[in-house]
């Protein structure tokens, strides 16, 4: 049975990464720290809320990284439109800013990983992790869309037969 889901694993995975982002330097920082690992990126940068409108519309991303204190706008509002319409697409916050408070309201708000801009280093792992974890929910949501589907069918056959005692 072949069950869609975790595609972090993958050989030579080519992730659509968007990125809402206000500095093209961070951008570039950002970039340079994935470009590390094996991930293959087309990415794709945002700045304002009708930029993320329109780069969700042309395409659904693989991942989300989103810096939480933009000049036009802020990591809840983002994460809120991106779940809004693909619920299991990694969501990560790169803050420059890290608060405890800050990042555990938006680890409460639905975000699945927040990392600092001077860590860095620790993106890559945060972005497995969220791959795998965006998998795991899609694995789980197909699995009980398939046990209602099967539940249905049941229901349907035992509706032309008598149930057995």
């Amino acid at each position: 049975m072949t069950v869609p889901g975790d595609r972090a694993d993958e050989p030579n995975l080519t992730l659509h990464l968007l990125m809402v982002e206000d500095r093209p330097e961070d951008y570039a920082r950002v970039l340079r720290e994935l470009g590390r690992g094996d991930l293959h990126l087309t990415p794709t940068r945002v700045d304002t809320e009708a930029g993320l409108v329109e780069a969700l519309q042309r395409q659904t991303p693989d991942l989300v990284l989103c810096d939480h204190g933009g000049i036009a706008y802020d990591s809840f509002s983002a994460l809120r439109r991106v779940r809004a319409v693909a619920p299991d697409v990694p969501f990560i916050v790169v803050t420059g800013r890290p608060g405890q408070e800050l990042m555990q309201q938006v680890l409460a708000e639905g975000a699945d990983e927040w990392i600092s801009k001077d860590r860095l280093t620790e993106l890559l792992p945060a972005v497995r992790r969220a791959l795998r974890l965006a998998g795991e929910r899609r694995r789980t949501r197909w699995l009980e869309e398939e046990r209602e589907s099967l539940r249905a069918d049941l229901l349907r056959q035992r509706g032309s037969r008598p149930p057995q005692s």
